[in-house]
């Protein structure tokens, strides 16, 4: 990121927790590729199965810290996924901002979540993935309860993965372990193991695995500019949605972050990747900021062989339908410029884009007077009030079952519009000369040309910086 006040916000507001649902145990069991499992079902929200903590990769323990995703080992007996797994391993401020009690928090973190609508796995329903925000350092799936976007038509699933420098931590001796020879970047590579996961498992949820669609907002909206942009996640999904992700900005390379890597190794007093790996989670956090170091994602020369920004000029990301947008009250510097570069890029190769501004104000008492802030749209796409006690008006009710409904309707189709009848406004696709765009605000309308000036401005500013990249 490129801007440290920034990046303080992305992390107090890229992810939110939304109130879970009750549930009650469901003694039926499904056999998924590492073995049989039993779930929930969702008492609030008729016809919602729910399995929670499902391994998708090993732990990522002793040898396999800082290892690319191995497979999960398998198990005979049904297993009872009913609770989530542990946290990744971050630091407590997204916990005091939320004023959760501590989660488990452990390197075995590597879980996601399915939340099915689906009567049998006939029903072949669209897969939508979600990847949560959190600036790439805290965060996690467990705060997001899919079962009423899931309500909708669609299997939703959402992922964790490893942050900070357990995710994105390179070291010249983690390359040359690697059989990729490349480090860093590992939280990427779980969210391709994750989505391999779905390949291989998510018709026994009852959906499509030849219709998938990744979704995510901050640094998960990052994320799916980068999916796009990687080789190795080609392939694994079909729809893209990424709401306010800054991924238009500059980005070191392997060789910067092994000597980052270095030194953490050094504030660590380890000589040795041994040695680093011998350490506990704690020490590792504990050492990496008063070091000063930051990992996230970097250009690997493998999973992204180059800038994500080179990748989309030169029409070489996965062409599928995407749907890109900001808010109107969070930096235009990281998302309203990033939300142009990349919708005005794609739209070039793939038709079926789609751009959005969000600028309802929150009717959040809590959040009076910040308008349309980071992060404020997540509960009207997963058409549920944004934590316990909150409850929504006859706005906010409209708006999330448009917004909610028009997601789904990509998911299903690749074109967000037609999808509640109380629909007003088609949502065009996204027209590169007219810079044309959907108004999720108090009224749904179309504009043109959000910011044009601004965003000139910072494009040519960026543009700059790159330049100066090696």
């Amino acid at each position: 990121m490129r801007n440290g006040a920034v990046r303080k916000i992305v992390v107090a507001w890229g992810t939110l927790l939304l109130a879970p649902l009750l549930a009650r145990a469901d003694d039926t069991a499904i056999t998924i590729d590492s073995g049989p499992i039993t779930g929930l079902v969702a008492d609030e929200v008729d016809g919602v199965r729910v399995y929670k903590g499902i391994p998708f990769a090993a732990p990522a323990t002793g040898p396999n810290r800082w290892r690319e995703p191995q497979p999960a080992a398998a198990w005979t007996e049904p297993r009872a996924c009913t609770e989530f797994g542990p946290t990744c391993p971050q630091s407590d401020a997204l916990d005091r901002r939320l004023g959760l009690n501590a989660p488990r928090r452990s390197e075995d973190c590597l879980y996601l979540n399915v939340f099915t609508p689906a009567r049998g796995e006939r029903d072949r329903l669209p897969v939508m993935v979600w990847i949560h925000g959190g600036g790439f350092s805290v965060g996690s799936a467990n705060l997001y309860d899919g079962s009423t976007l899931a309500q909708g038509g669609a299997v939703v699933v959402t992922i964790n993965y490893r942050l900070g420098t357990f995710g994105f931590l390179a070291h010249k001796e983690l390359t040359a372990e690697s059989p990729r020879g490349a480090s860093g970047n590992l939280g990427l590579l779980d969210m391709i193991a994750a989505l391999q996961w779905v390949q291989r498992n998510v018709e026994r949820f009852g959906g499509d695995k030849g219709n998938v669609t990744i979704f995510g907002q901050s640094s998960g909206g990052s994320a799916v500019c980068y999916l796009l942009a990687s080789s190795e996640g080609r392939g694994l999904f079909h729809r893209a949605i990424a709401e306010s992700g800054g991924a238009y900005d500059p980005m070191p390379d392997l060789k910067a972050t092994e000597a980052a890597g270095e030194k953490l190794f050094s504030a660590m007093g380890c000589d040795s990747l041994a040695a680093a790996r011998e350490k506990s989670w704690q020490d590792v956090l504990a050492a990496a900021q008063p070091a000063g170091v930051r990992f996230g994602v970097i250009r690997d020369g493998k999973a992204l062989p180059r800038h994500p920004i080179d990748i989309f000029k030169s029409r070489e990301q996965s062409n599928v339908p995407l749907v890109i947008g900001s808010n109107a009250n969070e930096s235009d510097a990281e998302y309203t410029v990033s939300a142009r570069f990349f919708g005005r890029e794609h739209s070039r190769l793939n038709p079926g884009t789609f751009r959005y501004v969000f600028s309802k104000p929150s009717s959040d008492p809590n959040r009076a007077g910040q308008g349309a802030p980071h992060g404020a749209e997540i509960a009207y796409v997963f058409n549920r009030p944004l934590r316990p006690g909150r409850v929504f008006d006859d706005a906010d009710k409209a708006l999330a079952r448009t917004i909610s409904g028009m997601w789904l309707q990509f998911a299903k189709t690749g074109d967000p519009s037609g999808a509640a009848d109380d629909q007003a406004v088609r949502w065009p696709s996204y027209d590169a000369a007219t810079d044309s765009y959907i108004d999720f605000g108090a009224q749904v309308t179309t504009g043109k040309g959000f910011r044009t000036e601004l965003c000139d401005k910072l494009e040519r500013e960026i543009e700059a910086e790159l330049a100066k990249q090696p």
